[in-house]
């Protein structure tokens, strides 16, 4: 990945789990953003994507991962709704230094993520961002876009 952190908004996709379950589950990562890794004490760490990132992650071991999305501290919080191919849903809001936590397995298992879903975000400083989430079949993985 590469990138600029000091003109990237601080929203980030979020991966958190034991360090050996985070590298056999990503599968590939890049894009125009960078990463952080936070060590959480004893084997399990925090991943964090800022910027336009694109992540494939092995669908069936995020049982054992947590994956959601990091409102960050420069938006201010956001209001985010989830669209799918039937529409966009009631808005919701997220305030800063909180994470909406995702469900990929629960998703695909009933059929979101047979078109892409997206959780559209705005940012209270005015800046717009939108997270896809993809099932790729052919490889049993999920692709996720984070374009901030």
């Amino acid at each position: 990945m590469t990138g600029d952190d000091e003109n990237t908004l601080d929203q980030t996709i979020e991966l958190r789990g034991s360090v050996l379950d985070l590298r056999a589950a990503i599968i590939d990562a890049g894009g125009d953003g960078s990463v952080d890794v936070i060590p959480l004490g004893g084997h399990d760490a925090l991943i964090r994507f800022y910027g336009d990132v694109r992540l494939e992650l092995d669908l069936a071991l995020l049982t054992k991962i947590d994956v959601s999305i990091w409102a960050g501290f420069e938006g201010g919080g956001l209001a985010y709704a989830i669209g799918t191919q039937d529409g966009i849903g009631s808005p919701r809001g997220l305030e800063s230094g909180y994470s909406l936590a995702l469900d990929p397995i629960g998703y695909a298992n009933v059929g979101l993520l047979d078109e892409p879903l997206e959780v559209h975000a705005y940012h209270r400083i005015g800046r717009r961002t939108k997270t896809t989430l993809m099932r790729r079949a052919s490889s049993g993985s999920l692709v996720l876009y984070q374009d901030v």
